[in-house]
């Protein structure tokens, strides 16, 4: 079931390019303008483990994702790095182990964007994810947390000029891990190969389909 939760994610996926550092970078997603980001909550520095780029991310979780506009921060949004895809999302519904609150900055932070195709009803998709998937992944080793989220507003942006044709995923989830090594174990080999699973795959919108990992690279406030 989703929830009344207010509480959302400003995400920022991030190149430098060849022409600025990756510490200019850095620099960028702690700088002046994320103070005048409102009811900011948290907010964490993340790197690309999987070889993909954008390579580096940074999340901002958020206390009221609606008084957050992305035209707002567009200005702020370096012209001289190669890609910047700002996104905020609204919350859809969370699962938390007992262990997330103590567990390593070393975890592994799993994003998957996985939009319902035409012959796929987005009931029978969150049925699935929330009936199934999810409590199948809370009962694998080494898993603390699951959130699924709902996009609200997006900007893709290549060396500073907004590319308006990229489209992205409606539903957004992301699942933590103590580490990767969680990922290739037998219950979450089971968690990924349900018959029920079986049935829904085969309908996603693969021209929309994201999958990410990365780890954590610095608590920033």
């Amino acid at each position: 079931m989703a929830n009344n939760h207010a509480k959302g994610l400003l995400y920022i996926l991030a190149s430098p390019g060849k022409l600025v550092s990756p510490q200019e970078l850095y620099a960028w997603f702690e700088g002046e303008w994320t103070r005048n980001i409102p009811n900011v909550l948290n907010a964490i520095r993340y790197e690309a483990v999987d070889n993909q780029k954008p390579e580096f991310l940074a999340v901002y979780e958020l206390a009221n994702p609606a008084i957050v506009r992305l035209s707002q921060l567009e200005a702020e949004a370096a012209s001289s790095f190669e890609t910047v895809d700002m996104r905020i999302y609204d919350l859809f519904s969370e699962k938390t182990s007992p262990k997330y609150a103590s567990a390593s900055n070393n975890r592994i932070f799993r994003t998957l964007a996985l939009q319902p195709g035409p012959d796929l009803s987005e009931k029978d998709y969150n049925d699935w994810y929330e009936q199934e998937h999810v409590p199948l992944l809370s009962v694998v080793p080494g898993w603390l947390k699951s959130t699924r989220w709902t996009l609200r507003e997006a900007k893709a942006i290549v060396y500073g000029e907004e590319q308006k044709d990229k489209r992205l995923s409606q539903y957004f989830a992301v699942h933590e891990w103590e580490s990767i090594e969680s990922l290739s174990l037998p219950e979450f080999k089971h968690a990924t190969s349900t018959p029920w699973r079986d049935q829904i795959l085969p309908k996603i919108d693969r021209t929309v389909d994201e999958r990410r990992n990365f780890k954590p690279q610095k608590q920033t406030f």
